[in-house]
């Protein structure tokens, strides 16, 4: 049998890549390059580099076509010709994206495009990859893996007439048979190492360009609305999803857009000095964040997202539960400064579609309405109780009519100007009774402590109530009449315990100073609680006090004080409370959420000072829905407010918003993230396969987040770029066995394996047994290449104990050692090294890649966790896999994978490619 040489056409076109990138390299131009594209122009064939940002120059600046632009100075290069190079954010590199082979752009005609990157070590180790459509002659890159092939069956063949030979006892042919051997080796060796820069990695891989429905989709809705990206395995959901981040940063570029321009233009949007701030790139300036359902996915996205040279810190890339937990601890809703704790568990409570969360939402604006419009009747009612001066006051009585005003408004939106209006109109009013209030009130309460202080017993008296909670007879869930004065804190550090008291009695007594005027002076006001025992203590130093002064103030402050502080804190510091309300009242009684029976048991809405995650949820939108409204109809207040709710949602909106995996979000999670995308853009870009969903709470259908956000744009990805045609068709077969239609993806014309593999099984009730097939599973396959490229594997497990255990058991046992294989457990920050068998949670695999995907008895997951869907299980662990797919099963195979049973077969990956290399002999001998 002739050898199989190495087609001398790659290496001419390895060598031509070298020789390019030695010339950019040359020049200092051009240095990252991602690409090029081949085109005829005026009757012959140029080449161009395609770049992610290329150099700015104040050259005459030219078009593609060589043809001199308009440009303001100091604008990007398109093409020049010192530099060949075009950007892929300009229009010309959107336009060559979107087109075809053979396709004409502006008078020049397509030829071919291809990406490459080259490794820092080897300037002649470059990895190709080709795009769907692209000029074959890239596609002969194939025919290495043939070439390997070829020279394995031919060491075969030698080997065989080594050992005839030398029973023979014939030393010459030894001799010539050897020297064959060594030369065939090296051959090998020279294919295998061409071959490292098209072995796929356990890395997140990103495309340096994308092809054109990519592309389309990068483009959508820029800057203008939210955007879903759907698609199945490998279909490049991620990688559009940060390219469309980098664009959408990429303010120069993104102006020039048409489809930019066309929705802004249809939005009645103009570009202004907000926009270039909010887009400006500065160092501390975080201008986007990417939300992953795991840390462990996370820390993969961080790294692609350093690939494309965006900020990569835990400012950008976060998990939804440790943002929900640092925005409720750092807006006082959960913590030392609360009465609430944030409930640990990981167990659901509730499931709300998006219809549901806006009916949610509607539910609780018309509580915030009433609650205001029940203070204008409030005023309304208790105006000319009691005889005050300010009741005769003629702009006190005109406030009093734009109050009553407040009741034709019933919606949040009409009233937040009213009330703006009412707060500048009153605040000097409210200022001039707040400050005689204080200042009458604060003499009296340094009067009473000097008095009280010089009688221990009455003092140790005084603190004793102090330090006590005792009931006045207040609803806990009333707003406070009158908004807090600015108070001491009487829980700073190193503060002694007498300093600490001082403060807690002065504040004690300002609260009992206004509660005894009042009861002085309106007939239905009567002491309770604390403040009645303070009477009885300080009844003979109370009477030679002012009380009348101090009730003035006090009343004023008690009908108008809320009214008259401003839409943001009359609304904002309300939303706890009439959050905290409606979920004892209505929000379980109506159910119109689907409670999960398992959470029952543990839970109760009684548990007020507990919030269940999914209720934090709640009150998280409720109060960014409103910061977003601030930022629509009060602009000015929006930015200035030092309001902790609306300052605290200024500072964490971002012009530009990610969602990976987005099915494994709730409708509820994914509003809040939509509303932190900043109001003006409300650019949020989801990505995901409703198939891979693994949380219970996930996203059901694409619909329960465009019935909240009706003006999303939707990009479906077809084309598979990581799997094999095998392992499509498994996931296919899966898809429609779960979502009752066929999916639409297909795979890309790529590199190939050069055998056709069928995922395997194992099945055998003994544990024993089945960790013995593991471990030949592996050492089986490193024997078969040689110990050399092993492809990236993953273990997949139920859990975080199970993948300590397992991994610790294949890292100690003596086949996998002689192997020089290791194994290693990967959870929660962990992502593992590149060169080990990975041993991961099925829920932390999710966006991840690997060469193979082991998935560790499957039936006794669904067996514990009634709850998990299989087939769906089995479809994430498959579209996680180029190549190899293996399962076992601890009792038989179940009946949710009926259907894709006859895809499995029990031949190990190692008998399959050995008898693909026998199969292929005996055609070669017939």
């Amino acid at each position: 049998m002739a050898q199989a040489e190495i087609p001398v056409e790659v290496e001419q076109i390895v060598s031509d890549l070298e020789r390019r990138l030695q010339n950019e390299q040359a020049v200092n131009a051009t240095l990252h390059a991602e690409g090029r594209i081949q085109f005829f122009f005026d009757g012959k064939e140029e080449v161009r580099w395609l770049h992610r940002k290329i150099p700015q120059t104040s050259a005459i600046i030219r078009n593609i076509t060589g043809t001199p632009v308009a440009t303001a100075p100091g604008q990007a290069v398109y093409y020049d010709p010192n530099f060949s190079a075009i950007s892929r954010n300009s229009p010309m590199g959107n336009r060559l994206a979107e087109a075809t082979p053979g396709e004409e752009v502006n008078g020049l005609r397509l030829l071919s495009r291809a990406l490459y990157t080259h490794l820092p070590a080897d300037l002649g180790d470059i990895d190709i990859t080709t795009l769907k459509g692209d000029f074959p002659r890239i596609a002969s890159l194939v025919r290495y893996q043939q070439a390997l092939l070829d020279a394995l069956r031919e060491k075969k063949r030698l080997l065989s007439l080594q050992e005839e030979a030398q029973q023979a006892q014939d030393d010459e042919a030894v001799a010539r048979i050897t020297a064959e051997l060594n030369d065939n080796d090296q051959r090998i060796q020279r294919i295998r190492e061409r071959l490292d820069a098209f072995i796929a990695r356990a890395k997140l891989r990103i495309r340096p360009q994308l092809d054109g429905v990519q592309n389309r989709a990068k483009r959508l809705n820029l800057l203008a609305g939210p955007v879903i990206i759907e698609g199945g395995p490998g279909t490049g959901k991620t990688t559009t999803l940060i390219h469309r981040i980098q664009y959408l940063l990429d303010a120069f570029h993104l102006r020039q857009d048409e489809h930019f321009t066309s929705r802004w233009q249809e939005l009645g949007l103009t570009w202004g000095a907000e926009d270039e701030a909010l887009l400006r790139e500065e160092p501390g300036r975080f201008r986007f964040r990417f939300y992953s359902p795991n840390k462990t996915l996370k820390y993969y996205l961080q790294d692609a997202l350093k690939t494309e040279r965006l900020d990569y810190s835990p400012k950008t890339v976060t998990t939804w539960a440790e943002h929900r937990h640092s925005l409720l601890r750092d807006m006082g809703l959960i913590g030392a400064n609360s009465k609430r704790q944030l409930l640990r568990t990981s167990a659901p409570l509730l499931y709300l579609t998006g219809q549901q969360v806006r009916t949610l939402l509607a539910e609780l604006e018309e509580h915030l309405v009433f609650d205001i419009h029940a203070l204008a009747e409030r005023l309304e009612r208790n105006f000319s109780v009691g005889t005050f001066a300010w009741q005769h006051d003629a702009a006190v009585q005109a406030l009093v009519l734009q109050i009553r005003a407040l009741k034709e408004h019933t919606t949040v939106d009409a009233l937040l100007r009213p009330l703006q209006q009412l707060r500048e109109r009153g605040a000097s009013l409210l200022k001039t009774y707040r400050d005689d209030d204080k200042q009458v009130r604060d003499a009296v309460v340094v009067r009473l402590l000097a008095s009280a202080r010089q009688e221990p017993a009455l003092y140790r008296q005084l603190v004793q109530l102090a330090e006590n909670e005792h009931d006045n007879g207040d609803d806990p869930d009333a707003a406070p009449e009158i908004e807090a004065d600015e108070e001491e804190d009487a829980n700073l550090p190193g503060m002694d315990d007498s300093a600490r008291q001082l403060m807690l009695v002065r504040k004690m007594l300002r609260s009992f100073i206004r509660a005894y005027a009042l009861a002085r002076a309106l007939p239905d006001q009567d002491l309770k609680g604390q403040n009645l025992q303070l009477a009885a203590l300080l009844e003979t130093r109370l009477d030679r006090e002012n009380h009348g002064g101090i009730a003035t103030g006090t009343r004023f402050r008690q009908l108008f004080d809320r009214l008259l502080s401003g839409p943001e804190t009359l609304m904002l510091r309300s939303l706890p409370r009439i959050f905290n309300a409606f979920r004892r009242e209505d929000l379980y009684g109506k159910r119109y959420v689907a409670a999960f029976a398992d959470a029952q048991p543990s839970w109760s809405a009684d548990k007020s000072n507990q919030l269940h995650p999914d209720e934090a949820d709640i009150l998280l939108l409720l109060l960014f829905e409103m910061g977003s409204r601030f930022y629509r109809q009060l602009p000015h207040v929006f930015a200035e407010s030092t309001n902790p709710y609306l300052s605290r949602y200024r500072e964490e909106v971002r012009p530009v918003v990610g969602v990976d995996e987005a099915s494994d979000f709730t409708p509820l999670q994914l509003a809040i993230i939509t509303q932190l995308a900043h109001p003006r853009y409300r650019c949020v870009t989801l990505c995901g396969d409703l198939m891979q969903r693994l949380e219970r709470q996930g996203l059901l259908r694409w619909e329960d987040y465009t019935d909240q956000f009706p003006d999303t744009g939707r990009a479906s990805l077809t084309v598979s770029y990581r799997q094999c045609q095998a392992l499509l068709r498994l996931a296919a077969k899966l898809y429609e066995g779960q979502m009752q239609e066929r999916p639409a993806y297909k795979v890309s014309r790529r590199i190939k394996m050069p055998f056709k593999l069928r995922p395997t099984y194992c099945r055998n009730a003994d544990p024993e047994a089945r960790f013995d097939w593991l471990v030949s599973l592996l050492v089986d396959l490193a024997k078969v290449l040689d110990g050399r490229h092993i492809p990236s594997l993953a273990v997949l497990v139920k859990d975080s104990g199970t993948a300590r255990e397992l991994a610790e058991r294949l890292s100690e046992d003596y086949r996998m050692q002689d192997a020089a294989l290791n194994a290693q457990a990967c959870e929660g920050q962990t992502i593992g090294d590149s060169d080990a068998i990975r041993v991961f949670p099925v829920s932390e695999i999710k966006g991840m890649e690997f060469d193979g995907i082991i998935f560790w008895d499957a039936d006794e997951l669904e067996r514990e966790n009634r709850q998990l869907d299989l087939d769906r299980l089995m479809y994430v662990a498959v579209s996680r896999a180029s190549f190899y797919v293996a399962v076992t099963f601890a009792r038989h195979f179940p009946k949710a994978l009926a259907n894709v049973k006859s895809g499995f077969v029990a031949d190990t990956w190692a008998e399959q490619m050995l008898a693909a290399v026998a199969d292929d002999e005996e055609e070669d001998e017939e």
